[in-house]
């Protein structure tokens, strides 16, 4: 086996830059993703919440307009989150 020429040993050290740029961007992307996985895990449980917290409230829906201080009702906070959850899974 021979040994290395400058010009070999100066190629090896421009590919490994660049894989490690590589795996530095994979891994990157990988915790963006799983974030975004546990993003979605969250509103989809806060999701879960308001639901059974609405069948709680408000068992025979007599009064839909159960309104937060934000002024938005409790539908609309549900509605709101479902189509957050399906964009965020979108992009996903």
């Amino acid at each position: 086996m021979g040994s290395l020429t400058p010009e070999n040993e100066i190629e090896l050290r421009r590919l490994g830059k660049k894989m490690g740029k590589d795996v530095g961007r994979a891994l990157i992307e990988r915790d963006k993703a799983s974030k975004a996985e546990a993003h979605i895990h969250k509103m989809i449980n806060d999701l879960n919440i308001l639901e059974r917290a609405r069948t709680t409230i408000n068992p025979f829906n007599e009064d839909a307009r159960l309104v937060w201080s934000d002024g938005h009702t409790l539908e609309e906070t549900i509605n709101e989150l479902r189509v957050r959850i399906k964009k965020t899974e979108a992009r996903g």
